[in-house]
């Protein structure tokens, strides 16, 4: 009988839990237990963080996206948006935040994140800047913020820190980075329901 060595065990571990949660993932109806899941277990260490399972469940769960169509993710993020009565409820602004998010190789929910926890949806009156970035310029309509802030943002932190959210939260000056970080993945994560 061959003993296992503490390094495969936990291994082994972190292969199930990523597994389990990618399961999660597929099945929409419940997406809410896997944030439950991710964020229940912050302090659960496997050799592996949980910063990383989260950024690899971002990885999988794009691949697996390219199927949906960009009309859906439009139409995800316009009733989110309207959910949450935010000014920009409408479906070009959706579709202006989803396109220029992609076209600089980003995911358009780690924007949204961004938004919704930064601005309140862009219901803050800061110069129609819904991300928050201290840029001192003052814009004059949400087209004209979008048009800038969406591509600087995306190459800037999205598509360099992704799901990683303890990550870009701290890139992006956050103070209370954990309690950012969680905020965020549970703005992203609902753009799967």
């Amino acid at each position: 009988m061959n003993q296992l060595s503490s390094k495969t065990v936990i291994t082994c571990l972190a292969s199930a839990f990523f597994c389990g949660c990618f399961i999660f993932a597929i099945c929409r109806n419940h997406i809410s237990a896997l944030d439950n899941i991710i964020s229940s277990t912050d302090n659960i260490t496997l050799g592996i963080s949980i910063n990383d399972l989260s950024l690899k469940l971002g990885e999988r769960i794009n691949k697996l996206e390219t199927t949906q169509t960009r009309t859906k993710r439009i139409a995800s993020l316009l009733k989110m948006l309207r959910d949450v009565k935010s000014p920009v409820a409408t479906e070009h602004y959706a579709a202006m935040i989803v396109d220029l998010a992609e076209s600089n190789g980003a995911d358009y929910r780690v924007l949204v994140a961004i938004m919704g926890t930064e601005s309140g949806w862009c219901k803050a009156d800061i110069h129609y800047n819904c991300f928050g970035y201290m840029n001192k310029v003052e814009y004059d309509s949400f087209d004209d913020a979008f048009s800038h802030l969406v591509p600087k943002i995306s190459v800037q932190y999205a598509r360099v820190y992704g799901w990683n959210f303890s990550a870009l939260t701290a890139a992006y000056g956050r103070v209370e980075n954990e309690v950012q970080a969680a905020r965020l993945r549970s703005v992203a994560v609902k753009l799967f329901r």
